[in-house]
């Protein structure tokens, strides 16, 4: 009879503990690449050239000069309107990306609009006005208009 690497029958005991040992070893595996792969993603991924660019402003670079309800002309219907200036700060050219947050009266969050300026000058301020994209609710719902993120990139 040929030896077999493993007997005939049930496998010993210890081959269990190994299998269940590899198994949590590969669980945790998974586990931390997924946690790595997190931390490439929120640090900006490999490009840090990119990452590295790229700051987080004070809210007071973005300013809001006026908000509210507007007729939006001969359909009758109304929007929340938001004026608003971007002011460049830093020492070089940037462009900028901001949110506004539309919120209701108890705080709730009605729904959020980006807003941007590109290659803005050292020192210049640009005007523009954007409109409320609301995910719930209605702009007659809106109570104050609250400034969030606001990122600074350096032009190239």
């Amino acid at each position: 009879m040929a030896h077999l690497p493993y007997p005939s029958g049930p496998r010993p005991a210890r081959h269990k503990r190994r299998a269940a040992r590899s198994r949590l070893t590969l669980g945790g595996g998974v586990a931390a690449a997924a946690v790595a792969i997190g931390v490439i993603t929120a640090s900006g991924g490999a490009d840090t050239a990119q990452a590295d660019s790229t700051t987080r402003r004070p809210a007071s670079d973005v300013t809001i000069t006026d908000a509210g309800l507007a007729d939006r002309g001969a359909s009758d219907t109304r929007a929340y309107l938001v004026h608003y200036e971007i002011t460049n700060t830093g020492d070089r050219a940037a462009d900028y990306v901001a949110r506004l947050r539309f919120l209701d009266k108890d705080g709730g969050l009605l729904g959020s609009t980006d807003i941007d300026a590109s290659r803005l000058p050292s020192g210049d301020t640009t005007k523009d006005t954007a409109a409320a994209d609301l995910d719930r609710g209605t702009a007659d719902d809106i109570t104050t208009v609250e400034i969030g993120a606001v990122d600074r990139a350096e032009a190239r």
